[in-house]
């Protein structure tokens, strides 16, 4: 199971199920920040903790002590005392009686180290005024910052509107990953996350209820069972079979990388459907993939002999091209797994109403794309990826694999954040792989979401070990040849 990831509602409803042992939590969490942050310095590092005045800076405040009674050289700087809540003042008091330094000159020249406390997730907005101030003057201290749960200011309104966030070397998030924190752009904020331990209680956990994960290593090698879980009489009419329907001119390329895809994550038959023209640029390509002449009036019985189809990869938008679609979208059999992809998702938001009727529909968007799902800015949906994958997925009774830096798979209530990938997948074609991949592992129709994150998982283990192979760059033809290789890697 990867890491919990909540929203700020979620956030706060997990404090509310805990408030009966809130000063146990909170004791916790910053002893287990204090531990962490003690195994990465020297004791002759001194230590500037900066604190709000809510949670978060009651955080600080223990957190203070307990760095103190190691042994460490800390100063606390309060944005105030007055007005504190209860569990913050107790710790407040600890380091009173313990004549632990507390400054408001908030100068940190003298320092190595910042501990940012200053906020957390209940601040709404961006920050105003002493706040401000200060995160500005943390940023520019030159100095190493550590913040603790989530980098001061970093907020949906901070990023839509160049708001004043603290920019941490490392992030220690407290039982779970933030939405902010959990993806780009905000992810770019926390720099290395860590994850620590305030042992909430077990009957708040419980009862928690959360919608995001992340989806790491021991997901994919648990999935990775189910999926190639075959008996020793398997034959090649019981593995999967893909339709790929694209490949137009001049992008007859698109639709054999999503083959060769196909075919190396364990397709056994595999058929693009294409005009005259391409077919006959792309047949014997391949040796094992078939090219056939796209004939809309038999074209239900041809995709019957398929378990998914792949729609996109090289199709084209202009117009005749949407009436094309419009027609095999009405003709695709029942039962079918049907990936949607690349050109054709610029093409679909007109024919909401007959992919409802498709069972099991994947739409794979960029964000650019995903803009034109859901009639918004692509600056939206940069800002709001998790829950512009989940709109996608209730608009078009879908599953959403929303691709980026954190590619995001929905449901309609449930996603999983990749953990898997590097900025080698950024090239031409490496989108119509991924595609591939996900048609021949969601072939059965059996858990679609776990199945299309486990395909975003392998796809960015294979430019991880190209990394490891000291690769600077990495051609979308070379990634199906990894894919041996990548799930190898996992079942090691």
């Amino acid at each position: 199971m990867g890491i919990v990831i909540l929203s700020q509602n979620q956030s706060a409803d997990l404090d509310k199920l805990s408030e009966f042992a809130s000063r146990i939590t909170m004791s916790n969490a910053a002893r287990s920040f204090a531990e962490a942050v003690a195994d990465k310095i020297n004791k002759t590092d001194k230590i500037a903790i900066v604190c709000g005045g809510g949670n978060n800076g009651g955080d600080g405040f223990a957190s203070a002590y307990y760095l103190y009674c190691m042994g460490f050289d800390v100063s606390v700087f309060p944005v105030r005392t007055d007005s504190l809540g209860e569990n913050p003042a107790y710790f407040f008091s600890l380091l009173q009686i313990e004549s632990i330094p507390v400054r408001n000159d908030f100068i940190f020249d003298e320092f190595k180290l910042i501990l940012d406390c200053l906020t957390g997730t209940g601040v709404k907005g961006k920050l105003r005024g002493i706040y401000a101030e200060i995160a500005e003057k943390i940023n520019s201290s030159g100095k190493i910052i550590f913040s603790c749960d989530i980098p001061s200011g970093l907020s949906d309104e901070s990023l839509a509107s160049d708001g004043i966030i603290v920019k941490a070397d490392e992030t220690f998030a407290v039982h779970s990953l933030k939405t902010e924190s959990a993806v780009y752009p905000g992810k770019y904020y926390c720099g290395k996350i860590n994850l620590i331990n305030p042992f909430f209680p077990k009957s708040a956990l419980k009862l928690l209820e959360y919608s995001a994960e992340t989806y790491d290593s021991s997901d994919a090698k648990s999935d990775l069972k189910q999926l190639y879980d075959y008996s020793e009489t398997v034959h090649k009419y019981n593995k999967p079979k893909v339709a790929i329907i694209g490949g137009f001119i001049p992008f007859e390329g698109a639709a054999l990388l999503s083959a060769l895809a196909a075919l190396k994550s364990g397709a056994s038959f595999i058929t693009i459907f294409t005009d005259p023209a391409s077919r006959i640029a792309m047949a014997g390509k391949i040796p094992e993939i078939v090219v056939r002449e796209l004939f809309l009036e038999n074209i239900k019985s041809a995709l019957s002999k398929f378990d998914s189809i792949i729609i996109g990869p090289g199709f084209g938008t202009e117009e005749a091209k949407k009436e094309l679609l419009s027609e095999i979208i009405k003709n695709i059999p029942d039962n079918k797994t049907v990936v949607i992809d690349a050109d054709a998702l610029k093409l679909i938001p007109e024919m909401r109403n007959e992919l409802l009727n498709i069972k099991t529909l994947i739409l794979t968007p960029h964000e650019g794309e995903a803009a034109v799902l859901l009639n918004k800015k692509t600056s939206d949906i940069t800002l709001n990826r998790i829950n512009s994958a989940i709109d996608i997925a209730k608009k078009y009774n879908a599953f959403t694999v929303l691709k980026g830096h954190d590619t995001i798979c929905s449901s309609s209530d449930f996603s999983y954040v990749n953990t898997s990938g590097n900025n080698l997948l950024a090239t031409a074609g490496s989108g119509d792989v991924l595609t591939g991949i996900i048609g021949t592992f969601c072939s059965t129709q059996k858990d679609i979401l776990r199945r299309s994150a486990l395909s975003v998982f392998v796809h960015g283990i294979c430019a991880d070990l190209k990394k490891q192979n000291n690769a600077v760059t990495l051609n979308a033809s070379e990634i199906p040849d990894t894919i041996g290789a990548a799930v190898n890697y996992l079942n090691a």
